[in-house]
């Protein structure tokens, strides 16, 4: 009797012991959210922007509260002439996160939006914008306790807008506003993912260049990357199911032709009538989602290309993406002509060069002497034309050689696409 109970002691005390350890896995893997920046945009023409920054360290104990910034952003079809007369932004909460809670990581479905006038110190008029988020079947409501206003007494000497005054106001000149888009900004602070899934987004022209598209796996979260955005993964994310990381630190449990399709939640651009870019968004494609079919909004067919540990090994093109995206532009358009000109214009004065010494009638004594110069065209024109190849090679051997910071060397290769 006395060995079954202690064998069962044992047990219970090993089933602990994995149920802890599968725990620490789970926490080691996950996106750590105090990295991570959430870009809201709404139908009013705002991109709100939630990031957490540290507000005060209490021994070894950190503590963090959200920071909230509005930027006008133009969508197509709304006038952001009111929004820019206000004088400041009042957040009644926040469209992602809260003070000191990380629980959650998405945008609120509505914002409500209104304006309170109120005379300031010199008896000017004063505007300031009051801004409440939240999720539910439509906007949520403002409330009293929303605002701060005068007391009874202060509103009967003065006149001075009472908090009921102040929320009458703003619901009776404000509106309420969707949330369009939604987009994850990582930085360093996010950690790194457990493992990469980088899929290769065919172009469908001959002339065009493949896209390559990234799942990042944290733990139990999944994030899908472009060159356009990052957003959380929530639908499809069980095809990813059976994927794991061997002993040997490969990733394996997928086909290695893998095929999925997402959608297009990217924003489209257009020019308005002020010669300013104006964008929109697709209705409902608030963040990307994966499909195993085609069809409905999911259009773009994607195959896997590699899988891997961190960021996996497709073509950086985070240099012309990210960095410097417009003078990159400019620097690929530069070096296609250059590329093109140098080379036919060494040609050119070889030819010059070779039909002056026929045209001199001395070719066994002029030809010697231009020898020289002639061949060094041909080779600056030969050198030029694979300066791309040879650069590239040259920065590949600087990272494989473990020199200090080699790891910070850009992909350049985007430059002679």
């Amino acid at each position: 009797m006395k060995s079954i109970r202690n064998k069962t002691f044992i047990l219970i005390f090993l089933l602990m012991e994995i149920f802890f350890i599968g725990i620490d896995k789970v926490e080691a893997g996950n996106l750590n959210y105090l990295g991570v920046k959430v870009e809201c945009i709404y139908s009013d023409g705002g991109a709100y922007t939630v990031s957490n920054i540290v507000q005060k360290k209490v021994d070894s104990t950190i503590y963090y509260t959200s920071n909230i910034n509005r930027i006008t952003y133009n969508l197509v079809g709304v006038d952001n002439t009111k929004s820019a007369t206000t004088s400041s932004n009042i957040y009644i909460n926040y469209p992602a996160y809260d003070d000191f809670d990380l629980d959650d990581h998405k945008c609120s479905q509505w914002l409500r939006s209104g304006t309170v006038t109120e005379e300031d110190d010199d008896g000017n008029d004063k505007s300031t914008s009051y801004h409440k988020f939240g999720d539910g079947s439509e906007a949520p409501a403002f409330e009293e306790g929303d605002f701060t206003g005068a007391s009874w007494w202060n509103w009967f000497w003065t006149g001075n807008k009472t908090a009921a005054d102040k929320r009458n106001e703003a619901t009776n000149n404000g509106g309420t506003y969707r949330l369009v888009s939604e987009r994850y900004i990582v930085t360093e602070d996010a950690g790194t993912p457990d493992y990469t899934l980088t899929y290769k987004d065919a172009s469908d022209q001959a002339a065009g260049s493949d896209a390559y598209v990234y799942i990042m796996v944290y733990g139990d979260t999944y994030l899908l990357k472009t060159k356009d955005k990052t957003t959380l993964l929530e639908e499809g994310v069980d095809h990813f199911s059976g994927i794991y990381v061997n002993d040997q630190n490969e990733v394996v449990g997928i086909d290695n032709n893998d095929t999925i399709y997402i959608n297009s939640p990217e924003a489209s651009s257009s020019i308005d009538s002020s010669n300013v870019p104006a964008y929109s968004y697709k209705y409902g494609q608030i963040r990307y989602k994966i499909s195993t079919s085609k069809g409905g909004d999911y259009t773009r067919k994607l195959i896997l290309f590699n899988t891997g540990i961190g960021k996996g090994d497709a073509p950086d093109t985070e240099l012309c993406d990210s960095i410097m995206p417009e003078t990159s532009k400019i620097l690929k358009r530069i070096i296609g002509i250059a590329q093109i000109m140098v080379p036919v214009l060494m040609i050119i004065l070889c030819a010059i060069d070779i039909g002056r010494i026929v045209l001199s009638g001395n070719i066994e004594e002029d030809l010697p002497k231009q020898k020289k110069k002639i061949i060094t065209r041909i080779v600056i024109g030969v050198l030029f034309f694979f300066t791309p190849l040879i650069v590239m090679l040259t920065l590949d051997l600087m990272k494989d050689s473990g020199a200090v910071n080699a790891e910070d060397i850009k992909d350049i290769s985007c430059l002679f696409e």
